[in-house]
């Protein structure tokens, strides 16, 4: 009796789980099976609960991510905190402005920053500080730019409520291009659109200072964004191209750059052949 029991429950399971079956879902959510091959069949079941804003609620796929990488940032809302400060609530808001941040936007932009970070989950990583914001954005050498989402009521009252964050690069290619470091809408503004309209006016000014690629990079477990940005028109490059991402930073860049003798090898292989090579790359510039 006991075993009749166990083979009527684990069966819907074996089927959903049987290279080839081709069912659509029931009313117990069962049989999403709609690869024919093989392959697509063994890993469909794990894309398509993903495909659905019902992923997070799931009990099983939560567990098996936090045992997958218990240091990642947390992947689901309920888990994430940020201490946002509060702004001037939608109700109040008769306008909202988007315009070119200044020098003193960047204690607001800094706590957005930090806020962003929190809520990502990656405390622990931001170590700008608000000094850093004012001399690389408003110095004598700019590296990025950053304009601003602000509100205001009718007595006057501002809050910057929204910021895309951007450098240029120049791509060996297409030429000057732009790169979207981070875009960030205050939790209580977000679902109106702000970042769609942020995005699209801010890309107008990069075409019009001559980019003609705009870059944008995301978390892989953020498929919200990753529709966001499609809708928007993006694709991605590490599909289409078969391009990657690298980084060195932190201690691991320290390494690098402080190895004695790290060249030794190479400069004595290009000596031995009469090539002798020289480095007057200043290093305080």
């Amino acid at each position: 009796m006991y075993v009749s029991r166990l083979v009527r429950r684990i069966a819907p399971v074996f089927r959903l789980c049987h290279p080839g079956l081709q069912r659509d879902l029931d009313r117990h959510g069962r049989g999403m099976i709609t690869a024919t091959s093989k392959n697509e069949a063994m890993i469909e079941p794990c894309r398509r609960p993903l495909a659905t804003s019902s992923y997070q609620y799931s009990p099983l796929i939560k567990k098996t991510l936090s045992i997958k990488d218990k240091r990642s940032r947390p992947r689901f809302a309920e888990d994430r905190k940020s201490t946002v400060e509060p702004v001037l609530a939608p109700d109040e808001a008769k306008g909202i402005v988007l315009r070119p941040s200044t020098p003193e936007d960047c204690r607001a932009i800094y706590k957005c920053l930090l806020a962003h970070a929190e809520w990502e989950g990656c405390r622990d990583l931001f170590k700008i500080t608000e000094q850093d914001l004012i001399r690389d954005g408003f110095g004598a050498n700019p590296i990025y730019q950053c304009d601003v989402a602000e509100a205001h009521d009718e007595s006057g009252q501002t809050s910057i409520i929204g910021y895309g964050l951007y450098t240029f690069i120049f791509c060996a290619w297409d030429g000057r291009s732009a790169l979207w470091e981070n875009i960030f809408i205050h939790p209580q503004y977000r679902d109106l659109g702000i970042g769609s309209i942020l995005l699209h006016e801010v890309t107008k000014r990069m075409y019009a200072l001559g980019c003609r690629t705009v870059l944008g990079y995301f978390d892989e477990n953020e498929i919200g964004l990753k529709r966001w940005y499609v809708a928007e028109g993006y694709e991605s490059i590490t599909k289409k191209h078969n391009f990657h991402l690298y980084m060195q930073s932190g201690k691991k860049l320290e390494r690098y750059i402080n190895q004695d003798g790290k060249n030794d090898e190479y400069l004595s292989k290009a000596s031995s052949r009469g090539i002798h090579i020289k480095s007057i790359i200043s290093k305080n510039d």
